[in-house]
C-alpha cells in the first residue's frame, strides 16, 4: 500500500513536470523562428520527450499497482470471517473438543 502511494505521488509530480515542459514547448513552437530559437526548440523537444516517457512509465506503474490492490481487495472477504470463526472455535468448552476427537 505504501509503495502504491509513493508511486502515485511520483506520478503526480511527473504529470506536473510533463505539463510544464509541454507548455514550454508549445510556446517555443508558436514563437518566431530564428537561429537561437531553433537550438532552444530542439533542447525543449528532448526535455519534453524525456519527461513524457517518465510520465507514461509511471502512469503504467500506477495502473498495475491499482490492479494489484483491486485483486487483493477481492481476496480479503474470506479473511474477514477468520476472526469470527476463531472466536467461535476458541470459546467452545474443552469437553466439546474432547468429544469431537
Amino acid at each position: 500500500m505504501e509503495d502504491t502511494l509513493m508511486t502515485v505521488k511520483q506520478y503526480e509530480a511527473a504529470r506536473l513536470e510533463y505539463d510544464a515542459y509541454r507548455t514550454d514547448l508549445e510556446e517555443l513552437s508558436l514563437g518566431p523562428r530564428d537561429a537561437g530559437t531553433r537550438g532552444r526548440l530542439e533542447s525543449a523537444q528532448a526535455t519534453f520527450q524525456a519527461h513524457r516517457d517518465k510520465y507514461e512509465k509511471l502512469r503504467g506503474d500506477v495502473a498495475i499497482k491499482l490492479k494489484f490492490l483491486e485483486e487483493n481487495k477481492v481476496q480479503t472477504p474470506p479473511l474477514g470471517s477468520l476472526p469470527t470463526s476463531l472466536s467461535v472455535t476458541l470459546t467452545r468448552p474443552i469437553s466439546e473438543w474432547e468429544n469431537a476427537a
